[in-house]
């Protein structure tokens, strides 16, 4: 498991993968090019399941995040080269 601190603005992996902007407000871009990207979940910091495959055919995602409480969420990916962290601040 690779993990991330939170920071601000955009978090890149080597596959490829793209979450911005950090912290969100209204809106949460992911960006996964790699063909090798299995599945992608956001889990809660208690663990709960927010939201799961959301991949499309374009190879990202954008999503509405205007009425999720504010704090502190995890994307998960997982990729040919493992799973990867990616926790993320919603404002």
């Amino acid at each position: 498991i690779d993990n991330n601190s939170v920071g601000y603005g955009k978090i890149d992996l080597p596959e490829g993968v793209k979450v911005y902007p950090i912290p969100a407000k209204q809106v949460l871009n992911i960006e996964m090019p790699d063909p090798s990207t299995k599945w992608l979940d956001i889990r809660n910091v208690l663990g709960e399941l927010v939201i799961q495959n959301t991949k499309n055919d374009h190879g990202g995602s954008q999503i509405n995040v205007l009425n999720w409480p504010r704090g502190s969420y995890f994307v998960r990916v997982l990729t040919n080269q493992g799973l990867r962290v990616i926790p993320i601040l919603i404002q």
